[in-house]
Order: structure tokens, then sequence, then C-alpha cells
């Protein structure tokens, strides 16, 4: 499941390239503050307390969070690629029930 959302281009798929670079831009960057945001939180998650507040102060002292994250987690690059394709089927999903409720709209207004 996961190689089948990793190997899809979500620009492709939401068609960012029709779009103003403004508008492209805003967009790819909430992506990538979601995936961000849920990468943090699945980290937090496989990381004991004491980790946890380890990569905080790792963080506040401007540290080296990947070579920390990857010592404490080896599967840390499954963990990432996880969330990217649990984001990207999501984004899939929206696109989809996006579609459909336009073609019920379409069929009911005729």
């Amino acid at each position: 499941m996961i190689a089948q959302y990793l190997n899809i281009d979500l620009s492709q798929v939401l068609d960012l390239d029709k779009l103003p670079q403004e508008k492209r831009a805003t967009i790819t960057s909430q992506l990538e503050q979601v995936l961000e945001n849920r990468v943090y939180s699945e980290v937090l998650l496989n990381l004991s307390k004491e980790d946890q507040a380890l990569l905080n102060k790792i963080l506040d002292d401007d540290g080296d969070v990947e070579e920390f994250l990857k010592s404490k987690l080896p599967n840390l690059d499954l963990i990432i690629a996880e969330v990217i394709a649990g984001l990207k089927k999501e984004v899939l999903q929206m696109m989809e029930a996006v579609g459909q409720a336009r073609a019920e709209a379409k069929t009911s207004s005729n």
C-alpha cells in the first residue's frame, strides 16, 4: 500500500502546474506544514517520555535532530514513508469525494 501512494505526484493530481506560482507555493507550503506536523506527532508517539524530553532539548539547542531520531528510531524512514503515503491517500480520497459531489450536483441540477 505504501509504495502505491509514494509514487503518486500530488502536484499532478492537484493540477498545481495550472495555478499561478503564488497560489501553487501557498498550497505546497500548506501540504508541507501538514506533513511536518504529522511526522512530528508520529515520531513523538514512538519515543519514550525521556527521549521526547531529549528531542525538545535538541530542538531548543538547534542540535542534530536527524541523527538523534535515527539513533532512537531505526524505522524512522518507514515512519516518514507511512505518513507521506497516508497524507497522499487522504488527499486522493478528498479529490474523489469532490468529484463525486460535483457529478451529483450536476445531475441533480439537470
